[in-house]
């Protein structure tokens, strides 16, 4: 059952990533969608002067669950940033997106 599965979940990853890097083109305008060498997370930056942990909290107000950057010890070399799921559901990921996009119109 492996071989699908992990065609599946490739596919997931690759379709998340496309979003993101829409996203960044749209409403993240400022964000820099960082390079995934591996595992299913996205590391996006923040625009400079925009705070990490106020962002995140913002992004939380208007329905998306994403992460400081600083729990996972990046920030110095990239910047504030925060990190998402890959793996969210296509209907799921847009309203989070949205959600992104009026946190940041935030700050």
């Amino acid at each position: 059952e492996a071989p699908p599965r992990r065609a599946a979940l490739r596919a997931r990853l690759a379709a998340g990533d496309v979003a993101w890097r829409e996203w960044q083109a749209g409403a993240g305008k400022g964000c820099g969608v960082l390079p995934r060498e591996a595992g299913w997370s996205a590391v996006v930056r923040l625009p400079a002067g925009v705070d990490e942990l106020g962002f995140c909290l913002r992004a939380v107000e208007e329905g998306a669950a994403v992460h400081p950057g600083h729990y996972y010890e990046l920030g110095v070399a990239e910047g504030a940033c925060f990190v998402a799921s890959l793996l969210t559901p296509d209907d799921i990921l847009d309203r989070g997106l949205a959600a992104l996009g009026r946190a940041l119109a935030r700050c």
